[in-house]
């Protein structure tokens, strides 16, 4: 008989992370890049500026391993015919780093001089603080326009606007680490750029944010509209491009105070939005509340498929809301394979891409934690998050980060009280602007909305109502 092989254990780490990254993430539409931890700003609220020493070793910060890595990284993932799209470029701040450029420039040369790849475009998230420097804001330009002129290797190249509100506001929550404020001059420029280009905006909803909120969300809705700044939708209609809120996912964020005006916040934004956006048309008012971004909803209401909106009503969740079960994530630095930006801890890391001896190439896989990978891959936090499985919104509430939940008490997979109270609020308070506006008695007999979608809204208004008033 012939002589039985068995695999080491770790030979079994490396396998299980290959066939992860060419099984299960191969057909992903992005992959993303965490490029460096570097950032000017200190956001009280941001686990960069609060943990990223523990996520991002020294290594994976400099400059020759990240512009060789990122190299080799690029031509291993169409080797092993990666048909993603889009290149997210994630960091601290991105056109902080003093070589960006050249980072940019490795992608550009890759898509230039690789046969037979998908045209791709680039997203990157920016505090949009280049603006105070005139020059880098040239150079910033130089590469939009460079890349979106050529549509034959390109789809775009997008800026996703990290900016929260007024300096009134970001001088308290967000400031510069070199002690210059944002002022008039710089959301002048801010929102003139915006609107040049066409970009969207992320601002994240806070306890500061929700405590001024009528002076934070006037600023962007006005402004928006000051200064003309439109989305075009794919079916050719033009609207305002509205920012998408993003609730910070932090147990310090929510109490019984900010929790209340939070509540007073939404209510505002029904009233600003009715009258600004929709014109005072409530069957308008009510297709956007209704989206869900699903086929057939886009050109019944104007500002449906525009942004994830604030007072959408539920819609069924069965995976995570962020990017964490999409496209593999790459610190480039040091070719860690990671669950996403907030969650590269050391005991964490999927594995490594490994070099060969001279560094000219990725040859092979090393997995450290290969389990995890397949964990949040497949999860269904409906069943699988401590406290989501028995709870009676389990089937539309959006759930917190995986990243905030182990900050808080060093566990991914269990929810924060705090943040379930924020969610239970939104859905409450969601359900009571719906009533409030007879949104409910146009939605659930037009027939222009689908059959399935009007079901779920009845089911989940049902939901609230029995358990989340008491």
């Amino acid at each position: 008989g012939g002589k039985r092989y068995c695999m080491t254990f770790q030979e079994q780490q490396d396998l299980l992370l290959k066939n992860y990254l060419l099984r299960y993430d191969k057909d992903e539409n992005s992959v993303e890049f965490i490029i460096t931890s570097i950032c000017n700003q200190k956001c009280e609220y941001c686990y960069l500026y609060r943990h990223g020493d523990e996520m991002y070793p020294p290594e994976a910060n400099k400059k020759e391993n990240i512009l060789r890595n990122l190299a080799l990284l690029l031509d291993w993932l169409d080797e092993n015919h990666y048909k993603y799209t889009t290149f997210d470029i994630f960091s601290g701040e991105f056109f902080q780093i003093p070589y960006w450029e050249e980072i940019l420039n490795v992608f550009y040369e890759h898509q230039m001089n690789t046969p037979n790849i998908p045209r791709r475009d680039f997203v990157i998230p920016t505090n949009m603080s280049f603006l105070m420097d005139d020059e880098k804001t040239a150079r910033v330009e130089y590469w939009m326009n460079r890349v979106r002129d050529d549509v034959k290797h390109f789809n775009g190249f997008w800026l996703s606007a990290s900016v929260d509100g007024p300096t009134e506001l970001e001088s308290v929550e967000r400031g510069l680490r070199n002690g210059q404020t944002k002022q008039d001059e710089f959301y002048d420029k801010f929102f003139k750029f915006i609107a040049k280009y066409s970009l969207s905006c992320h601002p994240m909803i806070t306890r500061e944010f929700v405590k001024n909120y009528k002076r934070n969300y006037d600023w962007w809705i006005d402004n928006i509209i000051k200064y003309n700044v439109i989305f075009k939708k794919e079916n050719g209609c033009e609207v305002y491009s509205i920012p998408m809120m993003l609730e910070v996912r932090n147990a310090e964020q929510w109490d019984e105070e900010s929790l209340k005006d939070y509540r007073d916040f939404l209510f505002y934004v029904a009233e600003k939005d009715l009258n600004t956006l929709h014109n005072g048309d409530l069957t308008d008012f009510a297709y956007h509340m209704a989206d869900n971004f699903s086929d057939g909803m886009m050109n019944i209401g104007r500002y449906n498929h525009v942004q994830p909106y604030t007072l959408a009503l539920p819609e069924i969740q069965h995976k995570l809301p962020c990017s964490i079960q999409g496209g593999s994530i790459f610190r480039v630095g040091d070719l860690a394979v990671v669950p996403c930006h907030r969650t590269c801890y050391p005991d964490k890391v999927y594995g490594f891409l490994e070099l060969n001896e001279n560094k000219t190439k990725i040859i092979g896989v090393r997995g450290e934690n290969p389990m995890l990978a397949y964990k949040i891959k497949t999860l269904n936090q409906n069943r699988s998050f401590m406290k989501c499985a028995g709870c009676p919104i389990k089937s539309f509430c959006m759930k917190g980060c995986l990243g905030a939940q182990y900050e808080d008490r060093k566990e991914l997979f269990c929810a924060i009280d705090e943040v379930c109270e924020m969610f239970k609020t939104k859905y409450r308070t969601v359900n009571d602007i719906a009533e409030k506006y007879g949104v409910y008695d146009i939605i659930l007999n037009d027939l222009k909305i689908p059959k399935e979608r009007r079901e779920f809204i009845k089911y989940a208004r049902d939901i609230i109502n029995r358990y989340l008033y008491d």
